[in-house]
């Protein structure tokens, strides 16, 4: 007489299989990670992309000057945007020029304290704009308007870096080591995504994600060394902007 036998895992075998899934999905999480990071960095290089193009709208629109980092006592990315309300006298003064959700680094905004409200927010998040040469307040030192045809190389002019600052009053950086507004690596470890006064976007290597700044001054005569932005202090910006460093370019 044939005996039907019920196959079946026994407890070591079933914990050998989770104990082998265990393993491939801590082989595939840091793979898949790096894979979300570099989307996220897309994303990110492709909303700066579109924010220079709002840039030079306003350029366009206003002499060629830059915008003030506080518009509106407000903030740069919240003057530019469309506004997000039903507010009559916030609608007149914004400008509309874009969403403002193309004003953040996804990046950032996912490593909010709160990621909704960092979404929801009509001001910059993880994208800094270069307000200390952009948008100079010191008008007795030199114009107060800062015109896109004074820049000597645009095409080595900082515009819009990224910091993983999630103020949502900020949305600018300073042009030298900081802790209150710094630019860091935000996608991986060294990368950081900029936005040069020629409009084009490249991902910058750091060589320390700690401190992408360096020790290079401008009057120093000399450029940053590679994976370095280089220190632009404000007093020095005062007195001679155009310098061998990303940072100040203009005459």
């Amino acid at each position: 007489m044939n005996v039907m036998r019920r196959q079946s895992f026994t407890l070591i075998e079933l914990l050998v299989v989770i104990a082998i899934i265990a393993i491939l999905a801590g082989m595939l999480l840091p793979t898949l990670t790096k894979a979300r990071e570099k989307a996220r960095q897309i994303q990110c290089a492709g909303n700066q992309k579109q924010v220079g193009f709002v840039l030079q709208l306003y350029l366009s629109d206003y002499k060629d000057a830059y915008p003030m980092y506080n518009m509106h006592s407000q903030s740069w990315a919240w003057g530019l945007s469309k506004a997000q309300t039903t507010n009559v006298q916030e609608n007149k003064l914004r400008l509309g020029y874009a969403p403002s959700n193309v004003f953040k680094c996804p990046s950032v905004v996912a490593k909010a304290a709160d990621p909704t409200a960092a979404k929801n927010s009509g001001h910059a998040i993880g994208i800094a704009y270069n307000y200390m040469v952009l948008s100079d307040t010191n008008a007795t030192v030199r114009p107060r308007v800062i015109r896109q045809n004074r820049c000597t190389e645009p095409s080595k002019q900082f515009v819009l870096l990224e910091t993983p600052n999630t103020e949502t009053d900020t949305g600018t950086c300073y042009g030298y080591q900081n802790t209150s507004r710094p630019v860091r690596p935000v996608h991986g470890f060294r990368n950081l995504n900029i936005t040069y006064a020629d409009w084009h976007v490249e991902s910058f290597r750091a060589a320390n994600p700690l401190n992408p700044y360096g020790s290079v001054w401008p009057d120093s005569n000399t450029e940053a060394p590679k994976g370095f932005l280089g220190n632009c202090s404000w007093a020095y910006q005062m007195s001679d902007w155009n310098t061998k460093l990303g940072w100040c370019k203009f005459k």
